[in-house]
């Protein structure tokens, strides 16, 4: 796994991913033995360590099938 902050690191202001990237932390995961790869988006408030994850109501996918 990899944690990414696409805006407080490399200033990226468009979407990333699909997500918008204020207080976007990414957590990539790019190597998983039979399971899937891909990014999940989480919330960051860094002043406080705050970190939620963020859920698309529309497109919740199912990582453990």
């Amino acid at each position: 796994m990899m944690i990414n902050r696409p805006r407080d690191i490399y200033d990226i202001r468009e979407p990333y991913l699909g997500e918008d990237t204020k207080n976007l932390l990414a957590l990539h995961i790019e190597k998983n033995r039979d399971g899937r790869l891909g990014m999940l988006p989480f919330d960051a408030n860094m002043k406080y360590f705050d970190i939620k994850e963020r859920i698309n109501e529309t497109e919740q996918i199912d990582l453990f099938k």
